[in-house]
C-alpha cells in the first residue's frame, strides 16, 4: 500500500486553522481557543494517459467516522488506481484530500488542551467545506470535478458540506451515513442515550494500555473494528498509537472526545434532515445489507427527502463496510463516478479560458441579469411562503 502511493502520488501533510466560529462549547475557552486541522493531500503523479480528448479530473475529499482518523483512508488511496485501470475508465486522479477532524487523530493532538465538550457535526463539514476550497478552488479545469466522500458522521459531514457550500461539490458518496437515529425524548431534542448504551460504547473506547502488544490485542480483538481489512486495521494501530515516556500506549482520540462524538448528533441532525431536499447534486448512498446501526428509517429518510438520491446495497456488508470490505466499497465508487463522468454534459465556460477583462465580465453580467430578471420577475398570484 505504501510503496503504490510513494510511486504515484506526491504526498503533503499540512496544517490549517479550523473554522473559527464553532458551536458553544466546543473549545474550552469559548472566543479565546482556536483549533487546528490536519489532512493529508495527495496529487497524482502517476502515468499520465495520453488522450485525443481531454480526460475528466478528479478531487477526493475523504471523511472518516466517529473515533476513526485520516488513516483509514490509505488503502483508497491507493488501491482506486488499481480498479480505474481493471475499468479501463476515462478520468484521473488530480488531488485527494484525507482529513482529520478537530477531535480525532494528529488534530486531536493539536487541539487537546484547548477541546471542549461539544463537536458539532456540522462544524466539522464547516471545516471540511474549508480545506476543501483552499485545495480545490480557484481551478480554471472545467473538466475537474469534486467529489466528497464520507463514512458514518463523514456521511453526515458529506450532505452538510452540500448544504453549506452548494456548488462546492460535484458528486456526493455516502457510506452508511448517519443522519437519522433515535434518541431519548427531551424537549430540547438533543442527543440523550440511556446509560447501558453509553457504557456499552464506553468499553470500546480504552484510549490507555501497558504496552503496544496489549493495544493490538485490544484493536484485533475487542474494538469496534476488530473485523476490518488487515491492511486497513493495521494503519490505523500504527496512526493512532502515542508511545508515551512511560512505555505505555495511549490513543491519539481521548476516550471522552470518542464519546462525545455519540452525543452530540442532535440537534444539528434536524437542522440538515430540514435541508436535505435543497441539496440538487446526485448523491450515492451505500449501504450494509447486514447493518443495524441505523434504524431503516435513516435510509428511507434520505431517499425521500433528496431529490437525486441513488441507494446501493452490499448485501453482506455491516456498519464498517468501508473498513471491512473496502475493494467492494471501491469498485462502487468508480463505477459511480464512471456514470457520472459519462452523463455530464461538459462544455468549457468562457470565463475559465484565461484572463477576462472587465468589459468582457461587464458583458457577462449584462447577459446574466437578463436571463435571471426574466426567471424571477412575472405576474401570479401573490401567496405567503409556507412555514
Amino acid at each position: 500500500m505504501q510503496t503504490i502511493i510513494e510511486n504515484n502520488y506526491k504526498k503533503e501533510t499540512k496544517i490549517t486553522a479550523a473554522v473559527p466560529s464553532r458551536t458553544k462549547g466546543a473549545t474550552l475557552i469559548h472566543e479565546v481557543d482556536t483549533l487546528q486541522l490536519v489532512y493529508d493531500l495527495y496529487t497524482y503523479t502517476g502515468d499520465k494517459v495520453v488522450a485525443t480528448t481531454p480526460l475528466h479530473s478528479i478531487n477526493f475529499l475523504f471523511l472518516h467516522g466517529s473515533g476513526m482518523n485520516r488513516a483509514v483512508w490509505e488503502y483508497y488511496v491507493a488501491y482506486i488506481l488499481e480498479i480505474m485501470k481493471q475499468k479501463n475508465v476515462h478520468w484521473k486522479i488530480n488531488k485527494i484530500i484525507t482529513m482529520d477532524q478537530v477531535t480525532h487523530g494528529d488534530s486531536a493532538e493539536l487541539n487537546r488542551h484547548k477541546l471542549g465538550t461539544n463537536f458539532d457535526w456540522a462544524d466539522g463539514a464547516r471545516d471540511a467545506c474549508k480545506v476543501a476550497q483552499e485545495e480545490f478552488l480557484p481551478t480554471s479545469d472545467t473538466n475537474c470535478y469534486n467529489v466528497v466522500v464520507g463514512h458514518s458522521m463523514g456521511g453526515f459531514q458529506s450532505l452538510a458540506c452540500n448544504v453549506l457550500c452548494p456548488d462546492l461539490f460535484n458528486l456526493s458518496i455516502l457510506i452508511e451515513p448517519v443522519v437519522y437515529v433515535p434518541h431519548v425524548q427531551n424537549k430540547d431534542n438533543v442527543t440523550i442515550i440511556p446509560p447501558r448504551f453509553y457504557n456499552a460504547l464506553w468499553s470500546k473506547m480504552t484510549d490507555n494500555f501497558k504496552n503496544m502488544e496489549e493495544f493490538e490485542t485490544f484493536m484485533k480483538n475487542d474494538s469496534f473494528y476488530k473485523k476490518s481489512n488487515s491492511e486497513i486495521l493495521q494503519r490505523m494501530i500504527q496512526f493512532e498509537a502515542i508511545h508515551t515516556m512511560e512505555g505505555t500506549i495511549k490513543t491519539k482520540i481521548s476516550q471522552e472526545q470518542n464519546m462525545l462524538c455519540y452525543l452530540t448528533l442532535d440537534p444539528t441532525a434536524r437542522w440538515l434532515i430540514g435541508s436535505l431536499p435543497y441539496i440538487k447534486i446526485p448523491v450515492h448512498g451505500i449501504v450494509g445489507g447486514i447493518s443495524t446501526w441505523c434504524p431503516p428509517q435513516n435510509q428511507e429518510l434520505l431517499v425521500s427527502r433528496i431529490p437525486l438520491y441513488e441507494k446501493d446495497v452490499i448485501p453482506d456488508g455491516d456498519h464498517l463496510v468501508n473498513l471491512e470490505d473496502p475493494g467492494t466499497c471501491l469498485n462502487r465508487i468508480v463505477e459511480r463516478i464512471t456514470e457520472f463522468i459519462d452523463s455530464s454534459k461538459v462544455g468549457e465556460s468562457e470565463s475559465k479560458k484565461g484572463f477576462v477583462s472587465d468589459a468582457q465580465r461587464e458583458k457577462l453580467f449584462k447577459v446574466n441579469f437578463s436571463k435571471f430578471k426574466e426567471e424571477r420577475v412575472k405576474d401570479g398570484p401573490i401567496i405567503l411562503a409556507k412555514l
